[in-house]
């Protein structure tokens, strides 16, 4: 009965991550154009930059500033899309054709692929983050840093990335 229940249970965790996997993404898509007030345009991806930048008393940004945050923005997402390793699909075929011991056998070589991606990822958010920086005035990162704080600037600057942060976490919350 232990068995059996232990089971049950990681077939279920199982089917609950690939739920996620395909849900989350399209979620933030969605996100993305309700937050921009859009529904058949493009998302404006720079709406909460800009919507910062006039809480903060800052100038706008100007055309070539969003022009080559834009570029940034598509660049990096571009370079981290990524497509399913051999291991996640032996991972996934496994669960689907009920091989618990073999999908399980898959976890420690999906944990060190997710490991080599994760920091793929965040040193690309950095490098991402650092060139928003660069595009940005002195003057409007500076009113940034006094209305926002520097945790939550940043924030706000990797949240262009895409997605629920990201990035990590979006863009913080208006006053």
């Amino acid at each position: 009965m232990s068995k059996t229940i232990k089971k049950n249970r990681l077939i279920s965790a199982a089917a609950l991550g690939l739920c996620l996997a395909f849900v989350l993404p399209g979620m933030s898509m969605a996100q993305a154009v309700m937050y921009s007030g859009q529904s058949d345009q493009t998302p404006d991806y720079l709406r909460p930059l800009k919507q910062a930048l006039a809480n903060a008393g800052a100038t706008a940004l100007t055309s070539d500033q969003e022009t080559a945050i834009q570029t940034l923005i598509t660049n990096f997402r571009t370079s981290t899309e990524s497509t399913p390793s051999a291991t996640r699909l032996a991972y996934d075929n496994d669960i689907l054709t009920g091989n618990v011991a073999g999908a399980i056998a898959l976890i420690p070589a999906l944990n060190a692929e997710q490991a080599q991606q994760e920091q793929a990822r965040q040193e690309a958010e950095i490098s991402f983050a650092a060139a928003v920086v660069k595009a940005l005035s002195s003057a409007q990162l500076s009113a940034l840093q006094q209305k926002l704080g520097a945790d939550d600037t940043v924030r706000l600057i990797q949240s262009l990335a895409g997605g629920p942060g990201g990035g990590h976490g979006g863009p913080p919350p208006a006053d």
